[in-house]
This record gives C-alpha cells, structure tokens and sequence, in this order.
C-alpha cells in the first residue's frame, strides 16, 4: 500500500469553496477509484483555511490512475490547488492502517 499525507493552506476567503473542490473529489473517488483504499479530507477546526488529505492506494499504479483521472484534474488541479497559497506533502510506504 502507498499512503499521502498533504496539508495544504488556502486563501482564507476560499475556503469554504475549496471544501466543496474535496467533497466533490471524495464522491468521484468513492464512485471511480477501486483501488483507492481510503481518501480523507480533514479541515483544521482552529485554522478553518488548512486542509489535511490523507490518501492511502492498493499499489503504485493506483496512485498513478488517482493523478490521470478527470475529476482529479477539474477538483485538485484546477479547482483546489489554484485556491492554495502552501503545500506540504510526504509519501511512502504504509506502515499500519486500521479501518472499520
């Protein structure tokens, strides 16, 4: 499994449409993406203009098809990074994950 973990930082007055960029990718993924084992978007309660993705893929390729999709590009690409003024990202390996 290959696990993201982004935080990003948006315009303050463009947060709220940001949230709308990642519901809306949330239900394309859900829909769309198989081997997408779990896309999560956190908005930070004390600084309502950061947002937390975690991203966790069955494999490499998952990963890559996630990047080539259309609603990627409408909703991250186009939409919700244009909105964004910071990025921090890591990835790798997953070590330990739990669902229910």
């Amino acid at each position: 499994m290959i696990g993201l973990h982004i935080t990003y930082t948006v315009r303050p007055e463009s947060a709220d449409e940001a949230a709308g960029h990642l519901a809306a990718m949330a239900a394309a993924v859900r829909k769309d993406e198989p081997d997408c084992l779990a896309w999560i978007a956190t908005r930070d309660a004390e600084r309502p203009e950061v947002f937390h993705l975690t991203e966790i893929y069955r494999d490499e390729a998952a990963r890559e098809a996630h990047r080539e999709t259309e609603h990627f590009r409408r909703h991250v690409v186009d939409g919700f990074r244009a909105l964004a003024v910071d990025r921090v990202a890591g990835t790798g390996a997953v070590t330990a994950a739990v669902w229910r």
